[in-house]
């Protein structure tokens, strides 16, 4: 299933065209930030990746890269928003409090 995001919530989509014209806009980044060698960024993802047949969808990712995105260093998913707003100040804490080592 497809969804696109509205006011914080994710709303299921008609069919992937309305996915992709919904993709155009900049509201599926959600946060960037970065903290010593490190990008972190949360988006919302739009396809769900819960791939069990139970639970929720999983529709948000936040990521973090080396600066020069060669390395993906690590990746959370999330049910919500909140979720995601919450995983991405925790990994901006978690990274922010390293030294710069990342090359």
């Amino acid at each position: 299933m497809y969804y696109i995001l509205k006011d914080k919530e994710p709303i299921p989509c008609e069919n992937i065209l309305e996915l992709a014209e919904w993709y155009k806009s900049p509201n599926r980044f959600l946060k960037k930030d970065k903290a010593a060698d490190y990008t972190i960024s949360t988006i919302f993802l739009g396809i769900d990746l819960n791939h069990r047949d139970k639970g929720d969808p999983i529709l948000f990712e936040t990521l973090v890269t080396t600066d020069d995105l060669e390395n993906k260093v690590e990746i959370d998913r999330y049910y919500t928003w909140e979720e995601a707003m919450n995983g991405h100040e925790r990994l901006l804490n978690k990274y922010t409090d390293l030294p710069n080592s990342a090359n």
